[in-house]
């Protein structure tokens, strides 16, 4: 067991720091550098894609689309978790609506495919404030998964 049992690097370059803090960490998060999914050996790893297209990307990509994205981004390695898209702009007055209920539909479909795949779905980050109390409140109450002995 490594000497951080309860840490978790949280990586996003390749260099000899990171590789040297995934082995004495129990947990990986790799920010589209996949080679730190391979140091994780059996340890929790989780997989975020960047796509470059900023806070709006789930709604300029199609679900499938996006997941294939990130497969083509792991080179077949098979993290514990990925992730969709992050810290996603919702409604901007901070409500449940039209673009929320989107992203919800967005994401359900994310996760239906993901799973189809055989990968496990992490939630998404909100620590910049996306999604808000009542947005998050919402997506927790609403999301719908059809296969419910999968564990999402």
């Amino acid at each position: 067991m490594p000497p951080f049992t309860k840490l978790g690097a949280h990586l996003r370059s390749w260099d000899p720091a990171g590789q040297c803090l995934v082995t004495q960490c129990a947990t990986v998060k790799a920010l589209d550098v996949p080679a730190y999914i391979d140091l994780a050996g059996g340890r929790l790893s989780v997989f975020r894609h960047y796509t470059g297209v900023g806070n709006a990307q789930w709604q300029s990509v199609s679900p499938t689309d996006y997941l294939n994205g990130v497969l083509a981004a792991l080179g077949g390695r098979r993290p514990t978790y990925i992730e969709g898209p992050n810290e996603c702009g919702l409604d901007g007055d901070g409500s449940a609506g039209p673009t929320t209920q989107a992203f919800l539909a967005w994401t359900q479909a994310y996760v239906q495919a993901a799973h189809q795949a055989g990968l496990r779905v992490a939630g998404f980050s909100f620590s910049t404030g996306w999604p808000t109390p009542e947005q998050y409140a919402y997506l927790r109450a609403h999301f719908q998964y059809p296969h419910p002995d999968r564990a999402i």
